[in-house]
């Protein structure tokens, strides 16, 4: 079992603007009803200002974010209908001669051709057949491919499985957040029955990018973020749970918040080599996410065990850290930025350089104009993780 006598927990809900003004400019955090910390002191002038301010604009963020809540859902559904509308219809100059003959399809959230955002960000639903089936980058590409699919309805994954895939639909699980009283995340089960002995694969939905609920959690300084792979990992080896963790193989995540401190880190490497749990842990380029929450000497946040890191040529490589490990940081700015119009200017040129199937569409394209003004938020969607899979070298990674 694994315990701290430390602990920080940020309840924003509970934080006015007046106590955050307060709070700014004031060390004593016994007297602030949002935040419930083991710590009595902190080291010094500098660090106590420093922690105040990462603080504070973790929590303004957050409640940026939970007033947007209904905006950003109702923005995300109605793209999300407007998108599958198109689709639906054979492109937008087909919609109007559709109505007027009575031949219109409205599309329905449940069926088997609606596609989330995600999924008309990257239409993409077919396993390269060129990849050998039980190996390692074989494994890879369906955890990420698998993960793609969370974001689906049960009727859209049941369609993919059995009609691409061939593969079998074990379960499908929504996780209830009680106090917001609507589905916090996804779990699907796959059965992959083609390799020896049965593969099989358990995907948590990632980040939705109009779920506000997602990026408060990312932001949130006090919880384990939303890398729910690891997480449940974590949990098997508290419970030492030896009968399932002798039959897992490996934990894939992409695009990783950090999930604990470095006493957490200690244990899970430390138990990942004991159960002989091969972890590997995928960053693409400048994906803010996996830099989220901080890693300084002001908070405790460490990430554990080494990193897959792929640039913008999909180059990748084992690092101990990805570079610029705090997304916040005005020397990477225009960095940052420059890379953000390679990628646009690679979306424009990749079919020809990489091959037909790698062609992104029009709705990827306009996000990645967005990583203009936001670098790095266009690279948190499953897109570069599936082209890393599928094009980038895939280097060992060892338990240290």
């Amino acid at each position: 079992m694994c315990t701290t006598e430390k602990y920080f927990v940020l309840d924003p809900r509970e934080a006015t603007f007046s106590d955050l003004a307060c709070f700014l400019f004031s060390s004593d955090l016994r007297n602030r009803k949002f935040i419930d910390s083991s710590e009595q002191k902190l080291e010094d002038d500098l660090c106590r200002f420093r922690r105040r301010w990462i603080i504070f604009v973790s929590i303004v963020i957050q409640k940026l974010m939970i007033l947007l809540r209904k905006p950003l859902y109702f923005l995300g559904f109605y793209i999300s209908f407007w998108l599958n509308l198109l689709s639906s219809n054979g492109g937008f100059f087909k919609i109007l001669p559709n109505l007027f003959k009575g031949k219109i399809i409205w599309p329905e959230k449940t069926s088997a051709t609606f596609a989330s955002l995600i999924g008309n960000l990257d239409r993409r639903v077919e396993l390269d057949r060129r990849i050998e089936r039980g190996s390692k980058r074989y494994k890879a590409m369906l955890s990420i491919m698998a993960s793609k699919l969370s974001y689906e309805n049960t009727n859209f994954v049941s369609s993919v499985l059995h009609n691409h895939w061939k593969m079998d639909l074990l379960g499908f699980y929504s996780c209830w957040n009680g106090y917001q009283k609507q589905k916090s995340t996804e779990v699907i089960v796959i059965k992959d029955t083609s390799t020896y002995p049965n593969l099989i694969v358990v995907s948590f939905r990632g980040t939705d990018p109009f779920d506000s609920d997602d990026w408060c959690t990312d932001f949130d300084l006090s919880c384990l973020g939303g890398a729910l792979a690891i997480l449940f990992t974590a949990v098997l080896m508290m419970h030492d749970e030896e009968q399932m963790l002798d039959k897992l193989e490996g934990v894939y995540t992409f695009g990783q918040p950090r999930v604990g401190d470095e006493e957490f880190g200690k244990f899970m490497k430390n138990s990942l080599k004991k159960y002989e749990v091969m972890y590997e842990r995928y960053v693409y380029c400048n994906d803010m996410v996996p830099r989220l929450p901080f890693d300084d000497k002001t908070l405790m946040f460490k990430h554990f065990g080494a990193c897959l890191y792929y640039d913008s040529f999909y180059r990748g490589k084992v690092e101990q850290e990805e570079p610029n490990k705090n997304y916040f940081s005005m020397l990477w700015a225009i960095p940052k930025i420059m890379n953000a119009m390679w990628e646009l200017m690679r979306s424009f040129i990749i079919p020809y350089w990489k091959g037909e199937e790698y062609r992104e569409g029009w709705l990827l394209k306009c996000f990645r104009v967005v990583a203009l003004l936001i670098p790095g938020l266009p690279a948190h969607a499953p897109n570069d993780y599936v082209n890393a899979t599928l094009l980038g070298n895939l280097p060992d990674l060892h338990l240290d």
